[in-house]
């Protein structure tokens, strides 16, 4: 199996290496539930033949604490050199991985784009807002189901957005989500 020895992001000879950015890591400490999907997403692309190396932001929305997050991610992209970076959630965690520096695909679950958390609503609306920025920014964008797909064809086209159930077969396959513009 080839390695990548590229010194720029993007596609490169060998297996295609994904740096997963979640914040649910540190919330299974709590929560021994805690998004068991992503693991089990990460578990089915390894096993697909797909490098992919994980960084959790905490679960802490102190400003320090995530401009030192951002900074972290950022000196990690640039070690790893991964060819995309996958934000699992939208809001903080889609923001500072689209600031990584690398081609970066969203994939939004939960309330990151529709009101019903049971979180104040100037918080809702702040990270509807953050989702949708980071979302003009993303490669791609992957909805888990799709009325969160329709909410996010409202402001991103319709094209950048696929619906899936199953990421593993196939999410990271379009070319385009890959090339450079």
């Amino acid at each position: 199996m080839a390695t990548n020895t590229n010194t720029a992001p993007g596609p490169a000879v060998g297996p295609l290496h994904v740096l997963v950015v979640s914040n649910h890591w540190g919330a299974r400490r709590q929560f021994a539930c805690t998004a068991v999907f992503v693991d089990r997403q990460v578990a089915s692309l390894r096993n697909a033949g797909t490098q992919i190396s994980t960084f959790d932001l905490g679960t802490s929305h102190s400003p320090l604490h995530l401009f030192r997050k951002w900074r972290e991610l950022r000196r990690e992209a640039r070690r790893l050199n991964p060819d995309l970076v996958h934000a699992r959630y939208g809001t903080i965690v889609a923001t500072l991985s689209v600031l990584s520096g690398y081609p970066t695909v969203i994939t939004f679950c939960g309330s990151d784009l529709l009101p019903g958390a049971s979180i104040s609503i100037v918080r809702t609306y702040i990270g509807i807002l953050l989702s949708n920025l980071a979302a003009v920014r993303a490669r791609g964008i992957i909805c888990v189901s799709l009325s969160r797909s329709r909410y996010q064809g409202s402001t991103i086209p319709y094209s950048r957005s696929q619906t899936t159930r199953h990421f593993e077969r196939g999410a990271y396959s379009n070319a385009s989500v890959l090339s450079r513009s």
